[in-house]
């Protein structure tokens, strides 16, 4: 397309805007996927290797170079790739998607995510201008991990993006599966007095053997999950890939997509059935250390029983939470948004090793309903 002349950036964003859609650009911020995904990347990250981690040991996967965000000259990179998107095309967002193996050296992200929160503030000053000129609030989002820890622990310090009204609204996300067990409840306790809405990730697997026996989330598994999101505080829900689990589950796609419908209301969430799936997420993967994920947190909890023992037990702790329990939410919806408001939009993927587009359902950010 871009031989031919044509910018698929574009293309996305014209077909979005016929379809009423919010458009939000979303950026890998440090991706390394192998050639497979990048035949070419961008020359900067291929002729400055002293800018690039040198800690990272992970499989074929995930050969290709990642940048160190302790240099200027890296995020003064990332910064003007986004400035260009932002500049040249009417969007109406853009989403830092913080999903990568690293941004710092391993140890060091918590000293340093200083400079990190540095580029979020420009960014958003960025945005901001612009939201000045044009009459209308540009978004600022992130995706983020988990756990407040592994973000804090990646240079990721979104408590302070939060208190300082930087980012508009927050996907916290395991990087591949879908967890009934992540603390979502440690995220709603930030954003429930912010601006910052959350909107939590729901991804096509619950765990790495899952996606090895080819199966994927059921419609009964992600209203179960859902349910967790808003019993725990959540404003709405996204979805990261585009290809979601229950897409491969009878009635088949497009059928299935009327679950999405579902997963907008908490009500009718709560009435559908739910499977609740507790796996060992990423027991069995090695692509960054046994068991381990992106982070280098170990996440395969799982109770072990002694058979020879006369009465064997284990604890294996589980979330309670309620759709229609004390926390006080505001409106729920898919990436949130009052009924009426302009429908569910794709967002461009693209990444500062070069441009990569996927579909993403994201909403406009409503103004907190008191």
């Amino acid at each position: 397309m871009l031989d031919a002349g044509i910018q698929p950036l574009q293309v996305l964003l014209d077909h979005s805007r016929k379809r009423g859609m919010t458009f939000v650009a979303g950026f890998r911020m440090n991706d390394n996927h192998g050639r497979s995904h990048f035949a070419e990347r961008a020359e900067f990250v291929e002729s400055h290797p002293e800018w690039h981690l040198t800690d990272r040991e992970v499989d074929e996967r995930y050969e290709g170079p990642t940048l160190d965000f302790t240099f200027d000259q890296v995020r003064e990179f990332v910064f003007e790739v986004m400035q260009e998107v932002v500049s040249r095309f009417d969007v109406d967002g853009l989403e830092m998607t913080f999903r990568d193996p690293g941004y710092f050296p391993f140890g060091q992200g918590r000293d340093r995510a200083h400079l990190m929160t540095d580029l979020v503030r420009r960014l958003r000053g960025l945005l901001d201008d612009f939201s000045q000129s044009e009459g209308r609030r540009i978004m600022l989002g992130a995706r983020v991990f988990s756990t407040i820890e592994e973000c804090l622990d990646m240079g990721l310090d979104v408590p302070t993006w939060i208190a300082e009204g930087l980012i508009d609204y927050l996907s916290p996300e395991d990087t591949m599966f879908s967890d009934f067990n992540a603390p979502y409840t440690e995220f709603s306790d930030l954003t429930r007095n912010s601006r910052c809405m959350l909107y939590p990730t729901l991804n096509q697997w619950t765990s790495h053997r899952m996606r090895m026996r080819g199966d994927g989330m059921t419609p009964s598994n992600s209203r179960a999950l859902v349910q967790t999101f808003y019993g725990s505080g959540a404003d709405g829900l996204t979805m990261y890939a585009p290809v979601a689990g229950f897409l491969w589950s009878p009635p088949f796609y497009p059928q299935t997509l009327q679950v999405l419908h579902e997963l907008r209301d908490p009500q009718s969430v709560a009435r559908g059935e739910r499977h609740y799936v507790f796996d060992p997420t990423w027991e069995g993967e090695t692509s960054f250390g046994p068991n381990r994920c992106s982070t280098g947190a170990v996440k395969a909890q799982r109770v072990v029983l002694d058979r020879s023992a006369p009465k064997p037990s284990g604890v294996y702790q589980l979330p309670t939470v309620r759709a229609d329990g004390p926390r006080t939410r505001r409106h729920a919806a898919v990436a949130g948004r009052p009924d009426g408001a302009r429908r569910t939009g794709s967002a461009a993927q693209r990444s500062a090793h070069g441009p990569r587009a996927s579909g993403q359902a994201r909403r406009p950010v409503p103004q907190p309903v008191p």
